[in-house]
């Protein structure tokens, strides 16, 4: 079966998913006659960008979901972590686990956009990477909140994205919860992925004819990225739509894709952006268009 067929029954869409809008703030002068002929082919040229750049994205968390997919099925990672019931226990010279630090190290240098393999078992609360297992004994992760997202889902997600403190980067998870043949829990594996690179790669490229303002939103409407470097926007506290106003006189309207994020139409919204009013083209996707097993 193909994997974009399979994804779709992987994913789910709870309406909170990571990237839910991709949108594009055009800016352009018609000097022409024909006005109205020549808007409509511009925001038909400016649908074409933003459809491709959604699929893009799509591709990409895909491609790392398709990791996270082959990893849980292999089935002698999932016994060693079955069988593996003694927290703290000498575990450096067991090949089998050396063999399974060497995988996960192995998967994460295969991709740069991967920052590690991960797993936790739920017999131990440990947590172990492509670095082996995490060596602070007061380290529990049910005692983490990320433990419980995953075991709630209970199936293939993404993640809201958080910014690393280390080094800056905007990473988000693909997580997933892993039994055995008893249908008891093993545990949670899954994959941190450097999402730093949708902006780099698509967001600060989604323009037309080089000009535009390409941003990303959660549907709770917390802003992802947003191309203008020159808005002084705090990103790394994922700031809300409305902030958006804030940046220079004459940006008005953006609260009210806030208001709009119900199923309604946007583009019935008037926004301003730096004083100039501006056409603008959404598209909301999902990355799963149902909820799923």
């Amino acid at each position: 079966m193909k994997f974009f067929d399979s994804i779709a029954n992987k994913l789910v869409s709870s309406g909170v998913l990571f990237l839910i809008l991709a949108s594009s703030v055009t800016f352009y002068y018609i000097t022409m006659q024909r006005v109205d002929y020549v808007e409509n082919e511009v925001r038909k040229e400016v649908e074409l960008v933003t459809t491709s750049a959604a699929s893009s994205i799509k591709s990409f968390y895909s491609e790392r979901a398709r990791v996270v997919t082959t990893l849980s099925e292999n089935t002698f990672m999932k016994k060693w972590f079955n069988d593996y019931d003694s927290r703290g226990s000498d575990i450096d010279s067991d090949p089998n686990y050396q063999m399974i630090t060497s995988m996960f190290k192995s998967v994460s240098e295969q991709d740069p956009v991967i920052k590690s393999v991960f797993f936790s078992p739920a017999n131990t609360y440990e947590y172990f990477d492509k670095n082996g297992r995490y060596s602070d004994t007061d380290y529990y992760t049910n005692k983490r909140p990320w433990w419980y997202e995953p075991l709630d889902k209970n199936q293939l997600f993404i993640n809201d994205p958080q910014i690393d403190m280390v080094d800056n980067s905007m990473v988000s998870s693909i997580k997933t919860t892993i039994y055995n043949d008893g249908n008891e829990l093993i545990g949670v594996m899954g994959i941190d992925i450097l999402s730093t690179e949708i902006k780099n790669e698509i967001i600060d490229n989604l323009k037309y004819n080089g000009i535009g303002i390409g941003f990303l939103f959660t549907a709770n409407s917390n802003l992802i990225v947003f191309s203008d470097e020159s808005s002084a926007l705090d990103m790394s506290s994922f700031p809300k739509l409305s902030e958006v106003n804030n940046i220079g006189s004459g940006t008005k309207g953006f609260e009210q894709i806030e208001g709009k994020l119900a199923g309604l139409d946007l583009k019935e919204i008037t926004i301003k952006y730096k004083g100039a009013g501006q056409p603008h083209e959404w598209l909301n996707f999902n990355l799963c268009e149902k909820t799923c097993r």
